[in-house]
């Protein structure tokens, strides 16, 4: 594995983790995605963090993601 693919996960994964730690202590917007499937707003902006730190680093990568962002892009070079 590359230096800053590494670099990129682990100071990627630690920000996430961080904030979803703030998102813990304070009220959540909760939604159905489906009949036994909940989504909160921590969910969407600790997705968009990891997509927007990879996508800065790594421009061509494409995602797969849980929550879904129709303006991902699905496959990478």
């Amino acid at each position: 594995m590359n230096e800053l693919l590494l670099e990129t996960a682990v100071s990627t994964a630690l920000s996430a983790g961080q904030l979803l730690r703030e998102y813990w202590t304070r009220p959540r917007h909760i939604a159905s995605k489906g009949l036994r499937d909940v989504v909160t707003d921590a969910d969407f902006a600790s997705q968009a963090l990891i997509t927007g730190r990879v996508r800065a680093q790594f421009p061509s990568h494409g995602f797969m993601v849980e929550e879904d962002d129709p303006t991902l892009p699905t496959s990478g070079d």
